[in-house]
């Protein structure tokens, strides 16, 4: 794999994860590495790299593997001012919003790998053999008025 592939992948799973969410925040990148959670947004990035072992088939170094990130981050209701804490309701609508958001980024990508569909960019030959495994997701905040998921996934190829 090499950093064109990358790119491809981050754009891929970036314009994948927009279009099944059902509202999706109108901010949207590639980052690189961790980035401040300070709007609402979708982000993916990558998280991590492994070198395949070198052999003579290829005497140089190879990554075989990928761990890729897309993150999204919504409003969260926080204390202002005099408020101590913030209104119940708000924080349930905002949870639920959150939950919707996972579940529609759980199903929707794993849907588009199934279907041959989650990197429609790269040709059919450069994943030959490839695959996807989730990590999991982990929940973001809330913190500074924000929170979201981070959801994980290793490609291979």
């Amino acid at each position: 794999m090499n950093a064109a592939t990358i790119l491809v992948l981050l754009d891929d799973l970036l314009d994948s994860a927009v279009a099944e969410l059902i509202s999706p925040p109108a901010r949207t990148f590639v980052a690189h590495g961790a980035f401040a959670h300070d709007c609402e947004c979708v982000c993916s990035s990558l998280v991590d790299w492994t070198l395949a072992p070198v052999d003579e088939r290829a005497p140089f170094p190879v990554i075989n593997q990928i761990t890729l990130a897309v993150t999204v981050l919504r409003c969260y209701p926080h204390s202002m001012g005099d408020e101590l804490i913030p209104d119940a309701a708000d924080l349930t609508t905002a949870t639920n919003t959150l939950a919707g958001d996972l579940a529609e980024l759980t199903e929707g990508l794993s849907t588009r790998w199934g279907n041959d569909t989650l990197f429609p960019s790269l040709s059919p030959d450069t994943m030959v053999g490839g695959q996807v495994g989730w990590i999991g997701a982990r929940a973001i905040g809330p913190s500074g008025g924000f929170a979201g998921w981070e959801l994980r996934l290793t490609v291979r190829a």
